[in-house]
C-alpha cells in the first residue's frame, strides 16, 4: 500500500492544508496592492487574519488596510520582538468578523482639545479591567510618550480602543 499522496486528498482537505490563519502582507507589493490583497484574503479566506508588515507608517495606510481587513499593522523597522509579539496577538486575540474606525476631534476632560482615533470591532473582547500580557500597557505606554491618552473598553460583545492626542 503506497503511503497517501497531496494529489490523493480531497479538494476540500487541500484548501484546508493551505489556509494560513495568518497573513503576512506588505502594502508595496511589487506586482498590485497588498490592500487587494487583504480584501481577497477576507472575502475568500474564512479565518485568516491579515496582518500588515510594512513600511509605510502614516494614517493614511493605516486607515486603508484595517478597512480592507487587515487586524494588526506594523512596521518593517520595528524589532523582531514586536513583530512576533504582533503575529501572536493576531493568534490570540483577533477573532473579531467587522471592525469600524473613526477619526475626529473633541475636547478630552484631561487633554483639552485632542485628536482621537477610535477602533472598535466585534470580537470576542476580554473581561476584568487588565487581561494577562503587555499589549495593552504598551499601547498606553506608547499613548504617553506621545503626549496622549489611550483607553480601552472591552467586554463579550468587543472591544473599543480610543486614542487621544492633545493638539494646539
Amino acid at each position: 500500500m503506497s503511503s497517501p499522496t497531496l494529489a490523493r486528498l480531497p479538494r476540500d482537505v487541500r484548501r484546508e492544508l493551505y489556509r494560513p490563519r495568518v497573513l503576512l502582507v506588505d502594502l508595496g507589493l511589487p506586482d498590485g496592492s497588498g490592500l487587494e490583497l487583504i480584501a481577497q484574503a477576507e472575502a475568500h479566506n474564512a479565518g485568516t487574519q491579515s496582518l500588515v508588515i510594512t513600511a509605510f507608517g502614516d494614517e493614511q495606510h493605516v486607515l486603508a488596510a484595517i478597512e480592507a481587513g487587515a487586524v494588526g499593522y506594523v512596521l518593517k523597522d520595528s524589532g523582531a520582538g514586536e513583530i512576533a509579539r504582533a503575529i501572536q496577538n493576531v493568534l490570540k486575540h483577533a477573532h473579531a468578523r467587522a471592525v469600524r474606525v473613526s477619526t475626529g476631534e473633541v475636547i478630552h476632560p484631561t487633554l483639552g482639545n485632542a485628536l482621537y482615533i477610535e477602533i472598535d470591532d466585534d470580537g470576542r473582547g476580554f473581561s476584568g479591567t487588565t487581561p494577562s500580557g503587555r499589549g495593552l500597557a504598551n499601547m498606553r505606554d506608547r499613548a504617553q510618550e506621545l503626549g496622549g491618552v489611550c483607553e480601552v473598553q472591552s467586554d463579550r460583545s468587543g472591544t473599543t480602543v480610543r486614542l487621544y492626542i492633545a493638539v494646539g
